[in-house]
């Protein structure tokens, strides 16, 4: 459309998500917000949207508690001999071994407009159950940062081992020579902690007023013969999550 593929702009925003949370979907509901206690707030989208990111609107920050230095630490050594058979001929080791280990707080665990909340959830609100009533609208999607579970982080290991011996000597004046053997490895290690466990964040979303005790429930929990087995367990302790 004329306009270049990447923009320099200020002001960058999350186009799909909010501490509170925010609806995604299109139609009569898009653009409310949730703010304390849930209540319902305007939410303005910004301008150049390219999901994930916005230019402006009352967004969220998409700098939010990011992390500027991570610790890092790092540790080498090197080790070196040689020894003279003859004036001419020499043989020699060398060994290096460095290590790094680094903990990024990458950023609060988010989803960006997918948690499908239905209209019989047991924590919307009277105010948004109604317009929903009114609007004929079964279900929404929401894009929250969740920033009470804390952070998703990458924790990385970096190891690199290198060997070498071999032989080194002088033919004649005018001639340098050697020959080595040499043995390397690098390992590189990471894992992530702080993501959320798909099926029972689904599970705990999806929750409805108990016809037997009055009281939110997961709605799995109502039915738990249409579970796959693997998830049986999975289900059956599922707590109900107000977001």
């Amino acid at each position: 459309d004329g306009r270049p593929r990447l923009l320099i702009a200020p002001d960058i925003r999350l186009s799909g998500a909010t501490l509170g949370g925010v609806i995604t979907s299109p139609g009569p509901l898009a653009n409310i917000a949730f703010g304390p206690g849930g209540a319902l707030l305007p939410f303005a989208p910004g301008a150049n949207t390219a999901a994930p990111i916005t230019i402006g609107g009352t967004n969220t920050d998409s700098a939010v508690n990011g992390v500027l230095t991570a610790p890092y630490d790092r540790k080498s050594l090197l080790l070196s001999a040689e020894y003279e058979l003859s004036e001419s001929t020499s043989i020699f080791a060398e060994g290096q071994y460095s290590t790094s280990r680094s903990t990024l707080p990458i950023a609060y665990n988010w989803n960006f407009g997918n948690l499908p909340i239905a209209n019989d959830n047991a924590f919307i609100s009277p105010a948004l159950r109604a317009r929903m009533v009114a609007a004929n609208v079964t279900s929404f999607n929401l894009g929250r940062l969740n920033s009470e579970w804390g952070y998703y982080t990458a924790n990385n290991t970096r190891s690199v081992l290198s060997v070498a011996v071999g032989v080194r000597g002088q033919l004649g004046e005018r001639f340098n020579w050697d020959a080595y053997a040499q043995h390397g490895e690098a390992r590189f290690d990471s894992y992530q902690t702080g993501n959320r466990l798909l099926p029972a964040l689904n599970y705990a979303v999806d929750a409805v007023i108990s016809p037997r005790t009055g009281q939110p429930v997961c709605r799995v929990t109502l039915n738990l013969a249409t579970v796959p087995a693997a998830l049986q367990p999975l289900a059956a302790g599922c707590v109900p999550l107000n977001l």
